[in-house]
Formats: C-alpha cells, sequence, structure tokens
C-alpha cells in the first residue's frame, strides 16, 4: 500500500476482495516471511478454507508438473509442495467429522508468493487454491468463457462456504486417529520474518528449475539442488 519499509509490516490490498475503499480495511501484515518460512512443509492433514482460482494448466508447464491422471492442478500456500498430490474433502464441519468425499488426486503446482503468504494463510485462512476445471464441477462458476481476450469467468462465489479438508496422504492410507490441524494457527507459531531490510536484500532468493521432470530449488548460490516429497 505505498509503504517502502515492509520490513516493519505493511496493509495489504487482496485483489480478491471487492469494494474495499478505506485503509482501515485493509489487511495488515506483520512483516515479509522469510524464505525458509515460505518452503515451510504443511502438515499431512490440514483443515481451513478452499478458494477459486484461474486455470493451473500454465503453472503445471511453468513447474514441470504433469497434470495427467490427476483430478486438476491446484495451489498451497508453501513452495515445498509443488510437485506432490493432495486429496480435497468438502465440506468438513467440526461436528460431524467425515461427512463428504475425497476427490483427487490433486497435483499441486502453485505456491503463494512471499509478500502473499501472511495474508493467503492467516487473513483468508486458505489452505488450497482450486482451478477452473475444479471450481466448474463445485458449481463455483456462473460461466466461463475463454475468448481473444483472455479467460472471462463469471464466479458465483470465489470461496467455498464452508472448511475443506486437505490430505497429503491418500485417503486410503489416512489413519483414522489423526487429527487435522487449523493451519492459520499452526503458521503463526512457525512463521519467521525478516528483521532489517539489509536481512532481505542479501538473503538469496532460491532458485527453480526442473530436473528430469522434477521440480528443484536451490536455497544456496553454491547449493544443491533440493526436491521435496
Amino acid at each position: 500500500m505505498g509503504d517502502p519499509h515492509k520490513i516493519n509490516g505493511y496493509y495489504y490490498e487482496d485483489p480478491w476482495d471487492s469494494g474495499m475503499c478505506w485503509k482501515e480495511k485493509y489487511n495488515w501484515n506483520p512483516g515479509v516471511p522469510t524464505y525458509a518460512t515460505q518452503f515451510l512443509k504443511m502438515p499431512d492433514l490440514v483443515i481451513g478454507q478452499a478458494w477459486g482460482g484461474s486455470s493451473m494448466e500454465g503453472c503445471a508447464r511453468a513447474k514441470a508438473v504433469s497434470l495427467t491422471h490427476v483430478e486438476d492442478g491446484v495451489a498451497v500456500p508453501f513452495c515445498s509442495e509443488i510437485g506432490n498430490h493432495v486429496w480435497i474433502k468438502r465440506p468438513y464441519i467440526p461436528t460431524i467429522a467425515g461427512t463428504g468425499e475425497w476427490e483427487g488426486p490433486f497435483a499441486v503446482v502453485d505456491c503463494a508468493g512471499q509478500m502473499d503468504l501472511y495474508n493467503v494463510v492467516v487473513h483468508r485462512q486458505e489452505i488450497v487454491e482450486i482451478g477452473v476445471k475444479t471450481a466448474i464441477k463445485w458449481d463455483m462458476i456462473r460461466d466461463f468463457n475463454p475468448s481473444t481476450e483472455g479467460q472471462r469467468i463469471y464466479w458465483d462465489m470465489r470461496r467455498w462456504p464452508e472448511d475443506v479438508l486437505i490430505s497429503k496422504i491418500d485417503p486410503k492410507y489416512l489413519p483414522e486417529d489423526i487429527i487435522p490441524i487449523r493451519l492459520v494457527e499452526w503458521f503463526k507459531e512457525r512463521a519467521v520474518f525478516y528483521e532489517t531490510q539489509e536481512e532481505w536484500d542479501n538473503d538469496y532468493k532460491p532458485l527453480f528449475k526442473s530436473i528430469n521432470g522434477i521440480p528443484s530449488w536451490r536455497f544456496e548460490s553454491n547449493g544443491k539442488w533440493i526436491t521435496f516429497e
């Protein structure tokens, strides 16, 4: 929001919020999360919000992730999960655990940007962003008209009205006694922020490339390429 000193915290204008014209309605972010925070490993079973996004095919190509034999592509908050599979159950109501059916697998093809991460997890309480294909299946889109001017999407709702579950474990093998973790609370306990502008400027930005079709990252200038499973 025009504040050059984001290390000290800043207001974030969520592009998916409409009609927000007063500064006090913007979301306050306490600072800039570290790259290590952006690559946290998400717990095996989490609960939170599902938001509608855009077509996932372009993200899949950019990250060298195959969408063959999966329901669709999705984005989750943490970049460490790109290339992995997840399953989604909706709706999830705490007093009636286990309602709904597991859907998937979905391939993780994208993650939250560094400057978006806190807003995504804390303010939106988002655990997954679904693609257009899935949003149509879920009746979240009123109309979808690809055109020469780009994809025109007319949404009935951007956010699924109830919390959903995301599992990194195939539901066939999901332990019956596993308790879902509310991602927003888990994240608040683990998020680390840069303390100075110099620390942020000098931190090595993770470098991405595909190695034999597998998304990989390097976290030091001369470091090894790392894959997450």
